[in-house]
């Protein structure tokens, strides 16, 4: 599942299914969010095969890709 527009990137993986779930919110891609410089210019990479899905919560910094580090990631 992906969300997006709380402007908070964020991910956690629920067990207890057949093979686990990914909740993911991508936070928001503006340029330019003074409100909220740290979340902004984030998205989720997905990697899903057949037998795990990998997910990175990214950020675009001045021209490299970072990755995105807060209480709401899981690791």
């Amino acid at each position: 599942m992906v969300f997006g527009h709380t402007h908070l990137p964020a991910y956690r993986v629920y067990d207890g299914y057949d093979r686990p779930k990914v909740v993911v919110n991508e936070g928001t891609w503006i340029d330019t969010n003074t409100d909220d410089l740290e979340n902004t210019a984030t998205f989720a990479l997905i990697d899903s095969g057949a037998d795990e899905t990998e997910v990175e919560l990214l950020k675009y910094v001045d021209g490299e890709f970072v990755e995105v580090k807060n209480d709401y990631v899981e690791k």
